[in-house]
């Protein structure tokens, strides 16, 4: 019994090897609204395209047909103006936080933090004056923050040290210098 089970196991074993899984997850704000047209792309350590998705106006994706594997990377990136929602009104809310005037939100750090320093300054309120002062025209860091959303700095990415099963992950994506949410999408 103990052979046959062995020639079994070892008969099946390079189908293990060629198994497809799919990677599928929600792109969110955090108060849960959906992110639309954000590109999610899986790579190796190497840096070699296995699969991308758009996300979709739900801010759903799906990569599918994908090989059992380890060390893979999901990243992300929306094309976006840095205008788009940044306003004046903005600053001031930036600049109560830092103070300790209003209580932080959740992910103010990801969405003040436009100079890639891990923590919100004065000098990231100098930054987004510029911009729209129209001194600068974009931020030292991506438009877009996504990361799971246990993490403290966002880096646009998500780390697969291991993959071998179909997995769901959410997501967390802000828009930088947009405290008061006011950014529009076109999820067309």
């Amino acid at each position: 019994m103990k052979q046959v089970l062995t020639l079994t196991l070892l008969a099946f074993a390079p189908l293990w090897a060629f198994a497809q899984f799919q990677l599928s997850g929600d792109v969110l704000f955090p108060n849960a609204v959906p992110v639309c047209n954000v590109l999610v792309e899986l790579k190796t350590a190497d840096g070699q395209l296995l699969a991308q998705d758009l996300s979709e106006e739900d801010g759903t994706f799906l990569l599918a047909d994908i090989p059992a594997g380890t060390n893979y990377e999901l990243y992300f990136s929306k094309d976006d103006s840095p205008l788009n929602g940044t306003s004046t009104f903005d600053l001031v809310l930036l600049a109560r936080r830092i103070l300790g005037i209003d209580p932080p939100q959740a992910y103010d750090s990801w969405i003040g933090d436009v100079n890639a320093t891990g923590s919100t300054t004065t000098l990231d309120m100098v930054i987004i004056r510029k911009l729209i002062l129209q001194i600068e025209t974009t931020f030292p860091v991506p438009v877009w923050a996504f990361d799971e959303p246990s993490a403290l700095v966002p880096d646009n990415k998500i780390p697969l040290p291991t993959f071998s099963a179909d997995t769901d992950l959410e997501v967390i994506g802000v828009k930088r210098a947009d405290l008061n949410a006011s950014a529009t999408q076109n999820c067309q």
